[in-house]
């Protein structure tokens, strides 16, 4: 995805522009310019997306109970769950953070 943006940037598209061609946030592509202009194409390709991340704050169990909760309709915003969770298990979690919870477990 950055090399199309970095194609679509040579053609003269604006960075803005070419994320949102491409589907990302533009505050991504700036990362991926400067990152060309350090190394090159093998300095852009050395770069991945994601990693290990955090580990989970909750365990299965906890997790299997926030699931529950969101099934039952008790939760139903994201940021219910966030503060849910807060509240019950101490864990602090961002939007993003929580919604990426979600995707993990189904």
């Amino acid at each position: 995805m950055r090399l199309q943006a970095l194609w679509l940037l040579r053609k003269g598209q604006y960075i803005h522009d070419g994320a949102a061609a491409i589907g990302c946030h533009p505050r991504t592509a700036p990362s991926g310019v400067a990152w060309y202009r350090k190394g090159g194409l093998e300095d852009v390709r050395r770069h991945r997306k994601g990693g290990r991340g955090h580990a989970c704050r909750l365990s299965d169990a906890q997790v299997a109970e926030l699931k529950q909760k969101a099934a039952e309709g008790q939760l139903q915003r994201v940021q219910d769950a966030v503060a849910w969770v807060k509240a019950r298990y101490q864990a602090e979690y961002a939007w993003s953070g929580m919604s990426s919870l979600f995707q993990r477990a189904g």
